[in-house]
């Protein structure tokens, strides 16, 4: 059994407005009942603040909306020889509360609550020393509990396989493609089906450098308050982290990002490009110093924007 505390407290040196306190609770758990069989439970309850800059977030709000986020995911795992098969069912919900507008107005945000119940199967197969065939089936219900004009709730089910690979110590990939699917319960919204992609990347050219790529093309079930229910990300993400010193980690990464919303026309396009550096002090204390430039271009005039944020961390682990 794992448990785990955490606090976090951001504060911006202008627009104070957007300060927050963040918390959250965790329990992760195992029991290996024999050597092929294992029981997980992990449990997760935590308040966040939702950035402004965020897809669904109103973009008339003068505050972060706090968000009260919990998740509970049960499973079992067998994994004897080169077959391996896992089943996990799983509840997670989000409760968003009402923001202050820039006017002095409250911003109700009943009608963005949602919770997604959803069962997964996986299987995996090895084939060969460092190659694995990997599939997924997962159904879900999407749960909009008080829906403003249009009503969100909708089935779904999606199915991707594929490949991943560990050629040597130094290069490690993962592919996997496939379908999913959305039937919304409201008549006022056709059934949305797209393509589905998972790939990741991970090289070492060098002792001290690492490269992580990764490229997807998923569902995410946000509401926005203006009449979207949730929306299809694809994205290209890269990272270069370069271990200076053995306490002390650079890191230079970029994202790609097209969002298209469901129940909308509304399509944008993201950039963003960082870096910064991550430096332990001790095993106990990490502190990090980053640059972030965000660029969003959408067919909706009122979300285009473009972002600098200089910040620094402070990090105590105990």
């Amino acid at each position: 059994l794992d448990f785990s505390v955490g606090a976090k407290q951001t504060e911006y040196l202008r627009n104070s407005q957007l300060n927050s306190t963040d918390g959250n609770f965790a329990v992760d758990g195992a029991l290996h009942f024999d050597h092929a069989h294992t029981l997980s439970l992990s449990l997760l309850s935590e308040l966040n603040h939702e950035d402004r800059a965020a897809p669904e977030a109103p973009r008339n709000a003068a505050e972060r909306t706090a968000v009260f986020h919990n998740r509970a995911i049960a499973g079992i795992r067998r994994d004897a020889g080169r077959l391996w098969a896992s089943f996990s069912t799983s509840v997670e919900r989000w409760d968003f509360q009402n923001v202050r507008a820039r006017d002095g107005t409250t911003i109700d945000q009943n009608a963005r609550d949602t919770q997604i119940t959803a069962a997964q199967l996986r299987l995996g197969y090895r084939f060969s020393p460092g190659f694995e065939f990997e599939s997924k089936v997962r159904a879900l219900r999407q749960s909009n509990f008080n829906p403003g004009a249009i009503d969100f709730s909708a089935n779904g089910y999606e199915a991707v396989a594929g490949l991943s690979a560990e050629v040597n110590p130094l290069l490690r990939w993962r592919l996997l493609g496939g379908y999913g699917f959305r039937d919304y319960d409201s008549a006022k919204l056709r059934a949305a089906g797209n393509l589905l992609v998972e790939a990741e990347l991970q090289w070492l050219p060098t002792q001290l450098a690492t490269v992580y790529a990764t490229a997807r093309r998923a569902y995410s079930e946000g509401i926005t308050g203006d009449g979207a229910g949730g929306r299809i990300d694809s994205s290209l993400g890269a990272r270069v982290e370069y271990e200076a010193l053995r306490n002390l980690v650079f890191t230079l990464g970029g994202e790609y990002r097209q969002s298209e919303f469901l129940g909308q026309s509304r399509l944008d396009h993201v950039t963003i490009g960082r870096v910064g550096f991550d430096y332990y002090h001790t095993k106990n204390w990490l502190f990090s110093l980053a640059y972030e430039h965000q660029e969003q271009r959408s067919n909706v005039e009122e979300d285009n924007f473009t972002r600098n944020r200089l910040w620094l961390t402070t990090r105590l682990r105990f």
